[in-house]
């Protein structure tokens, strides 16, 4: 579900926040750490690779720290039924709660509704997933945007005069009375579908090109204020507000605007179109993260910390298109709950967790090179639609070696095929070999996709997902196959034959 340049550090700890003023909250000053898909990006921290399996000696106890698992839901929502069976092996296998970041299908109504996707939840549904949360005791974290990835909120006409930059839609201007006001309906919304939530995430991450706008500069100019006041004071307006409407909630926020790291240290995404999930790519982060908090010099920094919410996004932000599924994440997710709960991972936990999750042999920390054997029927929600996008990355392997192949190649170029001046000997040699082969595993995989699809996603999510990384394949195999049938009913004539008129 990530971003090229995101920190995924995040704060659960109590601290205090000495940049510029005092904000009047308590930060959950967590460490988020990665757990999946290419939405999002790990927080590459340097890491050792001198023992797949090594960890500091553990000087912190894991037992009450919460495991917070994200929910990206801008970005294919599952269906309530999904949850029924996604919760309790969360459950089962470490996490203490969710952090869910509704965006466009929370149901805000009001002069908020249109901010609701067609494909938005109900009031009803999302009191029934909250139910199913507590049963299974995971507490729920609600997280509303309220400064950067703004998009949802900023794309609609009715606000975009609250842009920091008109033709950008990412940033809210903190200058326009109207802006604090939009952000205090969401707020209000939410809250009053959480009634017995503790925590409320105001995002605010990456809120670029913040103090453009000429309200901004002028306001800059004439209170004296930088880029970092405007951050600061709105952040301090939202929290004020959260806190005087519910005193009994605490507030939450990304920590990236108020830091600054090396490059090197944030690099780690895997892609925004990213299908399969490299488990080796997020346990790598995740190990780095516990020798960082519990051993070495910088423990001091860490006195204390409340826990970890394992992030992962499905889209890198609102326009961005759909990278890998929860479904398809489970196993990743899975091994990084359990190494995060048991402070290490060793070969017994690989082991337990894969036979949990129904595969016969270990299962795969890393997923490249491919292609690579696909198991059989697994036993975890979603296991289809894991299976097929393993697949799929299988196919597309082939693609790219059927058109790198020497008889593709040499005899069926575009100029070839467009002066219809070929020899069907390899042609046939071509389509009998490769191209009818592959254009029927994608037939077979695009039905069972469908099929596997619609049972975790409505029909909007099935379309992109089958339209973004299955079908345009498909119809790269099928006009090959159209155009291979024809240069063998051509015969070998002369450059730019026509049936009919070249005689």
């Amino acid at each position: 579900m990530w971003r090229s340049l995101k920190i995924h550090v995040r704060d659960l700890t109590r601290c205090k926040l000495k940049t510029f003023i005092i904000l009047p909250l308590i930060f959950a000053l967590a460490i988020l750490i990665i757990w999946l898909h290419g939405e999002g990006v790990d927080t590459a921290m340097p890491y050792e690779r001198q023992s797949k399996r090594y960890l500091p000696e553990a000087s912190v106890k894991y037992e009450n720290q919460h495991r917070l698992v994200h929910l990206d839901l801008k970005g294919a929502p599952p269906k309530i039924s999904y949850y029924e069976q996604l919760f309790p092996l969360l459950r089962e296998f470490g996490a203490t709660g969710l952090l869910v970041e509704w965006e466009d299908v929370f149901p805000y109504w009001g002069d908020l509704q249109l901010l609701a996707a067609p494909h938005a939840y109900s009031n009803v549904e999302v009191a029934k997933m909250l139910q199913l949360a507590e049963d299974n005791k995971l507490e729920v974290i609600p997280l509303v945007q309220t400064f950067g990835h703004f998009e949802f909120v900023l794309k609609h006409d009715k606000f975009r005069p609250l842009r920091e930059v008109e033709s950008y839609p990412n940033a809210l201007c903190p200058s326009r009375t109207e802006s604090l006001n939009v952000v205090k309906a969401m707020i209000s919304q939410l809250l009053q579908l959480h009634p017995n939530s503790k925590f409320v995430h105001i995002g605010a991450d990456e809120v670029w090109h913040l103090g453009k706008c000429s309200k901004c500069q002028e306001r800059m100019q004439s209170e004296s204020k930088t880029k970092e006041h405007l951050f600061l004071d709105h952040v301090k307006s939202v929290a004020n507000y959260t806190l005087g409407k519910h005193p009994s909630v605490k507030v939450i926020m990304w920590d990236d605007m108020f830091r600054s790291m090396d490059i090197d240290l944030i690099r780690g995404a895997t892609g925004p179109r990213q299908v399969i999930t490299s488990i080796n790519h997020h346990l790598y982060n995740h190990r780095s993260w516990i020798k960082f908090l519990i051993g070495g010099k910088r423990l001091s920094k860490f006195k204390t910390f409340r826990g970890y919410a394992i992030t992962g996004w499905q889209r890198y932000d609102h326009y961005a298109t759909l990278c890998e599924l929860l479904p398809e994440a489970i196993p990743s997710l899975f091994v990084c709950l359990q190494t995060l709960k048991n402070g290490e991972f060793t070969d017994q936990m690989h082991s337990s967790i894969s036979r949990k999750l129904g595969f016969s042999e270990p299962v795969e920390l890393e997923v490249y090179p491919r292609p690579k054997p696909v198991p059989k029927a697994l036993s975890f929600p979603g296991q289809e639609i894991y299976r097929g996008c393993m697949m799929l990355a299988n196919y597309k392997v082939n693609l790219q070696r059927l058109l790198e192949h020497d008889i593709y190649q040499g005899w069926f170029g575009e100029w070839q095929m467009g002066h219809n001046f070929t020899n069907p000997l390899w042609v046939e040699e071509l389509l009998s070999g490769h191209i009818n082969s592959l254009r029927g595993n994608f037939i077979s995989l695009r039905d069972q996709m469908q099929v596997a699809l619609v049972q975790v996603y409505d029909e909007s999510t099935v379309e992109e997902w089958l339209e973004t990384h299955l079908l345009p394949d498909f119809r790269k195999v099928e006009k090959m196959a159209e155009t291979a049938l024809m240069q063998r009913q051509i015969g070998a004539r002369v450059k730019d034959y026509r049936f009919g008129k070249n005689k």
